[in-house]
């Protein structure tokens, strides 16, 4: 007899459990590394805001409002054609103290300076050669070289480009927070342009009232600009801002300086400015005082919005890693447990489909073969689920004949008392040709005169093939 051909190789059902289950358990983990990368990145940048923020922004403002005193002494000082001894001390102090702060100011930038990006890094590095350069101002100053006209653009070229590099330096990543940073940067530069055109006038004053034509062209352009400014200062501030803004800039010492700043632009080049110094001197000092005094209030709320989003950022952070761990783990137990169990029943399948294809088909047909009566639902019964088929009480072969009860020779039929070759091929001693079954009812087809002796005392009209040949007559 042929042996049976080796079982194809295939794969374990464990392994193709763990391809179909792998997949999904990596998208997800993806997905929770992808949620925690980016709440990871707004809170890295959150915290190189406000790194960048404490370290740069108290020089930075100390700067801006030294330099601006600076200016406006320097244009007083040529005013008087180099002549007040008075003007040029309080030039020398205020310069001093632009020196000490710009020291602050390059110390604080060097040591931020891979927390901010390329471009922040090159406007900032813009913003430091300008600085630089402030000697070379003071000096052209000092000998005359240059007017009022002259200085005043250098010392703006300076501030232009400060604040064009902290302007994009310092992005938060809260929208609420960005527009609350982009107005108070609007707002200093309102204050620098007010400053600007105050430094105008006085530098006029100082001599004699008369303000040259390139002084009244920077006169519009820097009255323009300030008043474009502080319309985008209060365009982008939040209600809390709002209200310190219109402390400052709805004030009668404002509205002064503005009222005098559209006389002198409406008024004729060849005639004095129309401002009384003492009137004026005094409006600007108490608007400069107003700005000290709201300002660091601004500072204020800028430095709780970013507490706040220090913290919502955090927590945002907490939750993304620990639900998406918790997902995460939930899964690979679901999946553990539950592929276990499927590839037990798998497992058993495989087994049982084996076994029927292996053991009980061949034997079931070997049986059929031999004229037995099978009981098909009995020899195969159906497999409970999660049951090995190995774990049931497998069907026990047939007992012999001498353990199954038979009828006596009286209870069988004469055609099986007759044959004794039929009787003798069944395994418990009924013939196989008197039981009854389809396959020895078929009905004889042959001529009358052909069918046998046999026949007129058995039931049947063929033997089958179990029986052998043709019984004895009866």
């Amino acid at each position: 007899m042929a042996t049976d051909p080796p079982p194809p190789r295939t794969r374990s059902a464990r392994l193709t459990l763990v391809s179909l289950l792998l997949i999904p358990l990596l998208s997800l983990a993806a997905l929770w590394g992808f949620t925690a990368s980016i709440t990871l990145g707004n809170v890295i940048r959150d915290q190189h805001y406000n790194r960048v923020e404490n370290a740069i922004a108290p020089s930075v403002i100390a700067l801006a409002q030294t330099l601006g005193g600076e200016r406006a002494f320097t244009l007083i000082w040529l005013g008087t054609g180099r002549r007040s001894a008075p003007i040029q001390a309080q030039l020398k102090a205020v310069r001093h103290s632009t020196d000490t702060y710009a020291a602050a100011v390059r110390g604080s930038i060097t040591s931020v300076d891979g927390l901010v990006s390329t471009t922040a890094r090159t406007r900032l590095g813009q913003f430091l050669a300008e600085l630089a350069g402030l000697g070379q101002i003071r000096a052209a100053v000092d000998s005359g070289a240059d007017s009022q006209a002259a200085a005043f653009n250098a010392y703006s070229a300076i501030t232009a480009a400060e604040y064009g590099a902290f302007q994009i330096s310092l992005p938060p990543s809260d929208p609420d927070l960005s527009l609350m940073t982009q107005s108070a940067i609007a707002e200093g530069r309102a204050e620098d342009f007010t400053g600007g055109a105050v430094a105008l006038v006085e530098g006029a004053l100082a001599a004699r009232g008369l303000m040259a034509q390139p002084d009244r062209v920077l006169l519009a352009e820097t009255v323009g600009q300030q008043n474009l400014e502080i319309g985008d200062m209060f365009a982008l501030a939040n209600p809390a801002m709002t209200a310190i803004f219109k402390r400052i800039y709805d004030t009668p010492a404002y509205q002064g300086l503005l009222a005098t700043e559209n006389q002198i632009e409406a008024g004729p080049a060849n005639r004095p400015v129309p401002a009384d110094p003492a009137t004026f001197q005094a409006a600007a000092l108490t608007f400069q005082a107003s700005v000290l005094a709201n300002e660091r209030q601004i500072g204020n709320i800028l430095a709780a919005e970013s507490a706040r989003l220090s913290d919502s950022l955090l927590t945002q952070l907490y939750l993304a890693a620990g639900l998406g761990l918790a997902a995460v783990l939930a899964s690979v137990f679901v999946m553990v447990r539950f592929g276990r169990r499927l590839r037990v029943e798998l497992t058993n399948l495989y087994d049982s489909a084996r076994q029927m294809a292996n053991e009980r088909l061949p034997r079931l047909v070997e049986r059929l073969r031999g004229g037995e009566d099978v009981d098909v639902q009995a020899e195969s019964p159906p497999m409970k689920a999660g049951q090995s088929p190995r774990s049931r009480t497998s069907r026990r072969p047939s007992p012999p004949c001498s353990a199954r009860p038979s009828r006596p020779p009286s209870a069988r039929p004469a055609c099986a008392r007759a044959s004794t070759r039929c009787s003798s091929t069944s395994r418990c001693g009924t013939s196989r040709c008197c039981t009854g079954s389809s396959a020895c009812s078929t009905p004889w087809s042959g001529p009358p005169a052909t069918r046998p002796s046999w026949v007129t005392c058995s039931a049947w009209t063929t033997s089958p093939p179990v029986c052998g040949g043709t019984p004895r007559a009866c």
